[in-house]
């Protein structure tokens, strides 16, 4: 029985120090939804933004990851106002991501 409450312990901490802060990430995609220029398909983004930045292990990866996306989503968004852009032609929020950040 001890042997078992063990291995279930150590499971436990395997499994939470792997996982990222799932709350600091949807905080940074929520300041993020917030700029973008073209709103819906929150929650899929939500989901992409999470994948994105699921193999990064600590708060200071993820903030600089996050940087990153709001420096690449800059250009991205100059370049549609340069090209008088409508913004039903700008990509949902998901699809940005999915095409401009690696996983």
């Amino acid at each position: 029985l001890i042997e078992f409450c063990i291995k279930a312990v150590q499971k436990f901490e395997e499994k939470t120090k792997s996982k990222i802060d799932e709350d600091y990430v949807n905080s940074l995609y929520k300041k993020f939804y917030e700029i973008y220029a073209r709103k819906g398909s929150k929650e899929q983004g939500r989901k992409t933004f999470l994948k994105k930045m699921s193999k990064l292990k600590t708060n200071e990866q993820i903030l600089e990851k996050a940087r990153k996306i709001v420096i690449a989503y800059r250009q991205s968004e100059k370049e549609w106002q340069f090209e008088k852009r409508d913004k039903q032609y700008i990509p949902l929020i998901s699809s940005w991501l999915n095409a401009n950040v690696p996983d």
